[in-house]
């Protein structure tokens, strides 16, 4: 379980990196604050409805295996969803950069 907790943290902070060098790229000025926001919003309610949910299914099924289960499914989708969609996100990253530079 520690070494999921870790994948999906570093996974966490790699897609941060992203998502923000996508915003400032091509996100405009005026909406970067009201995008972040609104981002941050689902993100939120999302983490909200995902413990909910699981606080539920807790009662039915071990706690542990609950936990594991979904990190395990939250990396797999994370990989899935960057492998797939790898010619897109490395334009961003990288277009990213050379906007901030």
């Amino acid at each position: 379980m520690m070494a999921l907790s870790f994948l999906t943290g570093a996974g966490y902070v790699t897609s941060y990196n992203i998502r923000m060098s996508a915003s400032q790229a091509y996100v405009p000025n005026e909406l970067r604050g009201r995008f972040n926001g609104a981002f941050a919003m689902f993100t939120t309610l999302g983490g909200v409805v995902g413990q909910l949910a699981l606080g539920a299914l807790g009662d039915v099924f071990n706690g542990r295996l609950l936990i594991a289960a979904c990190m395990g499914l939250n990396g797999v989708a994370g990989l899935w969803l960057l492998l797939r969609n790898r010619r897109a996100v490395r334009l961003v990253y990288d277009e990213g950069k050379t906007a901030r530079a």
